[in-house]
């Protein structure tokens, strides 16, 4: 388990449409197991432990060009390793 401090700023080199400038950085701190961005939705997925307060035993979608954490989806049981597959589902 580690705790992952997403700097918005830093993810203009998976959102090259968007321009940030110094105002829009963000930080967003989430304690997760795993990590993954979906080009596709261009949507950063957290898989959060129990020990993630309100938002643990979920994977928990972050949307960069927002700034925000998306709502949770509750899977239990400590969720791990992510992954995509080759048709993007």
């Amino acid at each position: 388990m580690r705790e992952v401090i997403v700097c918005l700023a830093t993810l203009f080199l998976f959102v090259p449409s968007q321009m940030m400038l110094a105002d829009d950085i963000k930080q967003l701190h989430l304690r997760t197991n795993d990590i993954l961005y979906d080009r596709r939705n261009q949507t950063i997925y957290a898989t959060v432990p129990g020990s993630g307060g309100s938002v643990g035993n979920s994977i928990t979608p972050i949307y960069p060009c927002r700034g925000v954490i998306g709502s949770p989806i509750f899977v239990g049981g400590e969720p791990n390793k992510l992954s995509i597959s080759d048709n993007g589902e």
